[in-house]
This record gives structure tokens, C-alpha cells and sequence, in this order.
């Protein structure tokens, strides 16, 4: 992320408390809310990794897969696909409730696509144009128009349903909110 210090920090704690809020409530949580908070968990838990501001230091060698440091590409792939994998998740065991698994989807590709520009670029010192900027700016676009049409949501249009077992809907919209505005920063910001 191309952004001063205290804003990649800043990022870094708002996505770690608010993933392991979502895990903590997945943990409550039973069918396919448990599945969207797991998810929203683990990538808001992955965002704060890139969102920590390492300037131009070299990465730790654990976070570097091997065979990348040689320049090669072969050893980034388990990296680069752990996000799309865990986006894919709900798809592969389907419950009800879960109307949002395209977002998902797409939430996750973005994902495996910045971690790989990230991996690519040596992490926040790399410039980014063309093709991944624009790609980028699409994304950000997307991830903004999400979090707008979600807090819209939470505006009350009559009486508040009764909570149900769980995290109450609120906080799932929340942690949605988060996760969507936090891709739109870091979209911008690579």
C-alpha cells in the first residue's frame, strides 16, 4: 500500500480487530452465516499482513515463498491462491442464506490478485500502472459502490427484527462494511 505510515497502521488494526471479530462470531454463529464470517474473518486477517506498513525493508523470509527470492514465480502460487480458495468455500458446500457468494468470489480473486502485485512488487515500494491500475480502479470502485448499498441497508425502514442466534445483522453488515472499504483503500493505495 502506497500510503503513509500511520495510515497502514491505522488499516492494520482496524482489520485485525474486525477479523477476529468475525471469527469470533463465526465461532457462535451456525450455517451460512458461520461460513460468511469465517470468510470475511480470514480475509480481513490477511489484509492486515498487507496492510502493515514494512516501507522498503525486505520482507520476513517467512511471509516470501520460496523460489521467489531467485525471481521465479513457481513458489508464489500457494500464496496467491489462498484468498480465491477461501472465497471459495461457500461455493463448494452451498447453505442457505448465503446470497452473497459472488461478492465472495470476487472479494477473494481481488485478493489473490494483490497479494500476487504485492509479491511481484517487493510489497508497498513498487509502483503500479496500466493494466493493474485500471484493473485496480474498477475494483475500488466496485468495493466502494458495495459498502455504500450495505450501509444503506442498515438504515431502518420500520420495526427492528428480533435478533436471531449469533452475531446480530447489524454487525454482519458491519463487518461487510468493513472488509469492502478496507479493499477500496488498499486498492487505491497499491
Amino acid at each position: 500500500m502506497h500510503a503513509p505510515a500511520p495510515v497502514g497502521w491505522l488499516m492494520a488494526v482496524v482489520c485485525a480487530g474486525t477479523g477476529l471479530y468475525c471469527l469470533r462470531s463465526a465461532h457462535r454463529s451456525t450455517g451460512g452465516s458461520r461460513q460468511s464470517a469465517a470468510v470475511e474473518g480470514g480475509m480481513l486477517l490477511g489484509m492486515t499482513v498487507m496492510a502493515v506498513p514494512f516501507g522498503t525493508t525486505p520482507l520476513p523470509p517467512g511471509l516470501v515463498p520460496e523460489g521467489f527470492a531467485e525471481g521465479g514465480l513457481r513458489g508464489t502460487w500457494p500464496v496467491v491462491l489462498l484468498f480465491p480458495a477461501l472465497a471459495l468455500w461457500p461455493l463448494l458446500r452451498p447453505r442457505p442464506g448465503t446470497g452473497h457468494r459472488a461478492h465472495h468470489l470476487l472479494e477473494g480473486a481481488t485478493m489473490g490478485w494483490m497479494v500476487h502485485l504485492w509479491l511481484l512488487g517487493g510489497g508497498h515500494a513498487a509502483p503500479a500502472a496500466g493494466p493493474p491500475a485500471v484493473v485496480g480502479t474498477l475494483s475500488a470502485a466496485y468495493f466502494a459502490g458495495y459498502a455504500l448499498r450495505t450501509g444503506f441497508r442498515l438504515v431502518p425502514s420500520g420495526p427492528a427484527p428480533a435478533p436471531g442466534p449469533g452475531r446480530p445483522p447489524e454487525m454482519a453488515a458491519a463487518c461487510r462494511i468493513v472488509t469492502a472499504v478496507s479493499m477500496a483503500i488498499m486498492l487505491v493505495g497499491m
